[in-house]
């Protein structure tokens, strides 16, 4: 009696282990490429006295799974007035760079440019930023009895 009991837990036990041989299970996890964001999508320098610098960043943010490569940057700057400068050629995974742009107005009037970064990110092949700002005049001195308004210049 003891036998048939001790066969019977036996089996009670390898029955569960049974089905667990079967068949390999494998899982497919799908891996996003590059992606890029910009942050902003627009710089505005405002009023700019004629001949003086103001420097502002571009944030390029990578929340892809793969870097972020910059196959080409372009700069359409008619007036030649805005500087960029790319620190890099790539973001890594879920990085991110700053890029610095300079403006600097040669004369009194409204400027706009646009800058492409041309990458291998999957949402957007070409990110377009554009650039806007003002030449004023480069003095801020007028009338001693009445003084310009405070500015901020950056």
């Amino acid at each position: 009696m003891m036998r048939v009991g001790i066969v019977f837990s036996s089996l009670i036990l390898v029955m569960p282990l049974v089905g667990c041989g079967g068949c390999d299970q494998e899982a497919y996890v799908m891996q996003s490429g590059p992606m890029i964001t910009v942050n902003p999508p627009q710089l505005d320098f405002g009023e700019v006295p004629k001949g003086m610098m103001v420097t502002k960043t571009i944030e390029v943010l990578n929340p892809g799974e793969m870097a972020l490569v910059f196959e080409s940057t372009d700069l359409n700057d008619e007036n030649g007035v805005f500087t960029v400068d790319v620190p890099q050629d790539q973001v890594a995974i879920s990085g991110s760079i700053e890029i610095a742009v300079t403006f600097t107005p040669t004369d009194f009037e409204a400027y706009e440019a646009t800058f492409m970064l041309v990458s291998n990110a999957e949402n957007k092949k070409t990110a377009t930023i554009t650039f806007m700002g003002e030449g004023t005049a480069d003095s801020f001195c007028g009338d001693c009895n009445t003084p310009p308004q405070n500015q901020c210049l950056s």
